[in-house]
Formats: C-alpha cells, structure tokens, sequence
C-alpha cells in the first residue's frame, strides 16, 4: 500500500476553501475484498463530490497541469465505493493513509 499523494492538509484546505463540507475523512475503511486491510476513505451523500475535491487538489500542483492530470487520475484508476445506507465511501484500496502521515513516521 501507498499514501494518498495530497497531504492531510491540502485535502482540509481545499474541502474548507472549495466549501465541501459534506466530505468526511474515513482513515481506516476495510471495503469488499480487502480482507482486513484498511484504506483511506472518504463519505459523501454524492461520488461528484469526491471529483470535486481531486480536481480542486489536482489544480494546486504545478503550472503544467499534465503532471497534476496524471496524479489525479491514478487516485482516480483506485476508486472504488461501498453504500453506508444513506451515504457513499469513496475508498482508494491502495491507500493508507495521506502524503504527509509518511513523513512523521521519519
């Protein structure tokens, strides 16, 4: 598994700014076929808002946006979503947790 390849920060920002409040984190989301491993998740009414918010992250990258493109759609390419009654997770099974929870553990 990988992190998430925005930081913790970036993805409250742009959720704040971008005003995606309806976005809830899910740190340690087990989905189907998992088998007990956990992922990084996040809980919306709709998925469009889970687009939203990669392509809010994508455009803070850099000025070229092909390398941006490119981030955003191998995030996108892992995408799967599991029904929590009213709401969606949008998962990413390859994910465990975001960019900048890797450089703590240094």
């Amino acid at each position: 598994m990988d992190v998430f390849p925005f930081s913790r920060g970036a993805v409250q920002t742009a959720i704040e700014e971008f005003d995606l409040l309806d976005i809830r984190i899910y740190e340690d989301y087990s989905g189907r076929g998992m088998y007990g491993k956990e992922a990084l998740g996040f809980v919306v009414p709709d998925v469009s808002l889970v687009v939203q918010l990669l392509l809010v992250l994508s455009s803070k990258l850099d000025s070229s946006g092909f390398n941006s493109l490119l981030k955003v759609m191998s995030v996108a390419y892992n995408m799967r979503t599991d029904s929590m009654g009213r709401d969606i997770i949008v998962y990413f099974p390859d994910f465990h947790g975001f960019l900048d929870d890797e450089e703590d553990e240094d």
